[in-house]
């Protein structure tokens, strides 16, 4: 099994200006042709889908370790999003504290991308839930001081994850797995 890893549902959700991503329809077609080429050579296909919340906007790890991508690195310092606004780290950028409409297109925008992964030929689709991303922060009372009913709870700081579980788990076959990181 072949993962292509951490890719982006929105532009701003990329962990660094290098990452691959499926938020454009012009996306598919080249994705499709590695797809294509794997499964010439007998294997499969599982994309991670992500979206780096407040840990977005930072220079590749082997060029910088950890440090910010400015606007003039290809970064997005001033359109980064959380649960809060809680920077990761001090050289972190604060980030944009999601609305609720917000934390709808970030839904909208892993249905849209697991659709156009599906029209690349994925056979697998992960949802990237861990290492501090923003699914992850959601679920953390360290990263999310939200009062509504995405905060609080355990049960409320799952919502979004469940929300993004069950829409894609509608558009994808019976049969595909979906796993979740």
């Amino acid at each position: 099994m072949t993962f292509i890893e951490a890719t982006g549902v929105l532009p701003q959700g990329r962990i660094t200006p290098e990452d691959t991503g499926l938020w454009s329809d012009e996306q598919i077609g080249p994705m499709r042709e590695v797809i294509n080429f794997i499964h010439s050579q007998g294997g499969k296909v599982a994309i991670q889908l992500a979206h780096a919340g407040r840990k977005a906007s930072t220079i590749a790890p082997w060029l910088s370790f950890d440090a910010m991508a400015s606007v003039e690195h290809g970064g997005w310092p001033d359109d980064i999003w959380g649960p809060s606004a809680v920077p990761h780290n001090e050289k972190a950028a604060v980030p944009n504290e999601l609305t609720k409409d917000g934390i709808k297109e970030i839904v909208k925008a892993f249905v849209d991308a697991a659709k156009r992964a599906l029209q690349a030929g994925v056979d697998v689709i992960e949802i990237h839930n861990a290492h501090g991303y923003l699914l992850h922060e959601f679920l953390s009372p360290i990263s999310n001081k939200r009062t509504d009913e995405y905060g609080g709870s355990f049960e409320n700081r799952i919502r979004l994850t469940l929300e993004i579980v069950d829409a894609l788990r509608r558009i994808i076959p019976e049969d595909m797995p979906l796993f979740l990181r």
